[in-house]
């Protein structure tokens, strides 16, 4: 018997390998360098990573918070500067500026009057004439005082102290006319044979509102516009009288009238003032 026999598959003829071209080998070889020269520039332009990124983060955030304090400091130094002149204004709006030198602390000179039994405190500027007896005369510095106009005339303030019943100084006729109310004041160091308080009554001879003398009128005070008899001024003791005289250059001789409200306002006239507070009487 026959072994059956399988039969065999038919043979697929190969087809011989393609032809290289003659010079293909070495573009393969051109085209395999470009490859890894264009990897390689990738390569070397691709950014690196940097070791320490974080701390580099750090420094720079550090030095941004650093120059941010110090912007904020010059700039609440800059404000502050600024704003000072406004403290100042504010702080010399709420302080009050410091008081004026009292009329009574500039009174270094004391005088005494054994003829007249007084004495009295007056600054080193104010001349004092004792030259007649029964009288003492104290002048002052030349002085801007006002008039009723408004004018501001160079003057001397005359205060004279007299024996009681003497002349006052710049009286006319037998009364004057008050142009303003009496002011009371106080003496600082009164004797027991002293008043404690007396008036200054303002006078005027000429019928108008302007101040020819002042005087001390002792217990006895007046409204504007009151007849003041001279007994009321005579009768004390001793008599006083404060009167203005009228200078051009050193020459000062004419009798002035000023403004009532000058008495109050003007600095030489305060001095008088005071000058009368510091008289003592025995």
């Amino acid at each position: 018997m026959s072994e059956t026999q399988t039969p065999e598959e038919p043979q697929v003829p190969q087809s011989p390998p393609p032809e290289v071209p003659e010079g293909s080998e070495n573009a393969n070889t051109d085209y395999e360098a470009a490859s890894r020269s264009t990897a390689d520039f990738v390569q070397a332009v691709k950014p690196k990573k940097q070791k320490g990124g974080k701390k580099k983060k750090l420094l720079v955030l550090l030095v941004l918070v650093v120059v941010a304090g110090l912007a904020a400091a010059a700039y609440f130094l800059v404000l502050k500067k600024e704003d000072k002149p406004a403290e100042t204004t504010q702080q010399a709006q709420s302080t009050p500026p410091p008081a004026a030198e009292s009329a009574d602390a500039a009174l270094a000179e004391h005088y005494v009057s054994q003829e007249l039994r007084l004495s009295l405190d007056h600054p080193t500027s104010w001349k004092l004439d004792n030259s007649t007896s029964g009288q003492i005369k104290l002048e002052s510095p030349i002085t801007k005082l006002a008039t009723a106009d408004g004018e501001q005339m160079d003057a001397r303030v005359v205060l004279t102290l007299l024996n009681s019943g003497s002349q006052p100084p710049g009286f006319t006729g037998n009364s004057g006319q008050a142009v303003a109310e009496s002011e009371k004041f106080a003496y600082k160091a009164p004797t027991q044979n002293q008043r404690k308080e007396t008036f200054l009554s303002f006078l005027g001879f000429g019928g108008g509102n302007d101040v020819d003398a002042i005087y001390i009128t002792g217990d006895s005070g007046y409204q504007k516009g009151q007849t003041v008899p001279k007994t009321d001024v005579t009768k004390v003791e001793p008599v006083v009288a404060v009167v203005f005289v009228h200078c051009e250059g050193a020459n000062c001789k004419d009798s002035l009238s000023i403004a009532p409200a000058t008495w109050s306002s003007n600095a030489t006239l305060q001095t008088a003032k005071a000058i009368l507070q510091s008289l003592i009487i025995e």
